[in-house]
């Protein structure tokens, strides 16, 4: 052991437990590095931009009442879920019984999950399936017939039929626009034309009127559109394209769906869009 010089005063030796905290107090952190943010497929506001959203309907058959729809959307914070139901009246339901109904949910930008009950006169189903787009894949389910399958994804940018229906309400449309979206209806991925036909000033009930786009998604008849042919939808002619009113063919005839009601919550602007 070396002597101190002149003038310095020895160092005094640290007891044991000190020396020990010491270390443990310079090593260097064993905390896991944060995981990586997940791949987002799908953004929720592509398809809902609202908090939440309730519109009403009256189906009529020749002018005469037969049912009632609803169509229900919410978005919390990218998590989605739209829910639809379609019922014929007491009076129509002594003819030709409707009860259908689809659930769809967008879980994390990942997954798409949608189930679809029709009850139809005879026809009755209850079928879903889940879009895996990490996986490229699509898993479908007949909970009636129990059978199953796992098909592959073809393209990363299918929906199924419900929320396609609402991203087009998020695109800029003027009239004579043609497009295509790809949609899984329950039964096969189908590429879906889209034509704007026309503007049209719509008469709607209590006297009011709403300036409108007319619009023709050519759905294939198969999976929920198989009793159903010649879609027309009318959008209004805003940011908001409200779906105010439908025509379809049916098994019953042409059936016509009028706007009654609507709820509507608008999303929250964030501080970063201020």
């Amino acid at each position: 052991m070396s002597k101190p010089e002149a003038g310095q005063v020895p160092a005094k030796p640290q007891p044991a437990d000190q020396q020990s905290a010491t270390q443990t107090s310079a090593a260097p952190s064993l905390q896991p590095p944060p995981a990586p943010p997940e791949d987002i497929f799908v953004k929720g506001d592509s398809i809902v931009a609202l908090l939440q959203e309730k519109l009403g309907y009256q189906l009529s058959l020749s002018g005469v009442p037969v049912g009632s729809a609803q169509l229900e959307a919410s978005n919390n914070n990218g998590e989605l879920r739209i829910q639809s139901t379609i019922r014929s009246n007491s009076v129509m339901s002594a003819i030709y019984s409707v009860n259908d109904s689809t659930d769809t949910r967008l879980i994390k930008g990942r997954y798409l999950l949608t189930r679809i009950k029709q009850n139809e006169g005879l026809f009755k189903s209850d079928t879903g399936f889940t879009i895996m787009y990490p996986d490229r894949k699509i898993f479908w389910v007949d909970r009636l017939k129990k059978r199953y399958s796992n098909e592959p994804l073809e393209s990363l940018d299918t929906l199924d039929f419900v929320s396609g229906f609402y991203f087009l309400r998020q695109k800029s449309l003027k009239i004579g626009d043609r497009f295509s979206l790809k949609l899984y209806d329950g039964d096969t991925t189908t590429t879906v034309p889209v034509i704007v036909l026309r503007r049209e000033k719509l008469p709607l009930p209590g006297m009011r009127s709403a300036d409108t786009l007319v619009i023709q998604p050519a759905f294939a008849e198969s999976g929920f559109f198989r009793n159903n042919r010649d879609l027309l939808v009318w959008f209004t002619n805003d940011e908001n394209r409200v779906p105010v009113r439908f025509e379809a063919t049916t098994p019953i005839g042409r059936v016509v769906a009028e706007l009654v009601s609507s709820e509507r919550i608008i999303q929250p602007v964030s501080h970063s869009e201020k």
